[in-house]
């Protein structure tokens, strides 16, 4: 499975459960037209940001095979974890569906 076709998966997911489920890219560089251009987001931010409800939100960087987290989101990953957000690395979809049942638990949602 592509990274790509995973994170659509887990979008489509938190869909059906009434979360929404946002992606964004770190992307900058120069156009063509020799513009420089720079999408907002930090190198480092996962992949998809999940807004639960009642002020909840949480991250997930999607992962597939042997693909490894740069040291930008490793330090992104440390940041939100020693604020209290709940940020995972998944692999495979039934890791988010684990993912997905320990954020219901928790949080009664």
């Amino acid at each position: 499975m592509r990274e790509l076709d995973l994170q659509h998966l887990i979008q489509l997911d938190c869909g059906r459960n009434g979360w929404i489920a946002e992606h964004y890219e770190s992307k900058r560089g120069m156009l063509p037209s020799g513009v420089y251009y720079d999408s907002g987001v930090p190198k480092g931010y996962p992949d998809i940001t999940i807004y639960l409800g009642n002020g909840l939100v949480c991250f997930v960087e999607t992962k597939v095979k042997y693909n490894k987290t740069s040291p930008e989101q490793r330090l992104f990953i440390e940041r939100m974890t020693r604020l209290g957000y709940e940020i995972r690395v998944i692999y495979t979809f039934d890791e988010w569906l684990e993912f997905k049942k320990y954020l219901k638990n928790k949080y009664n949602i």
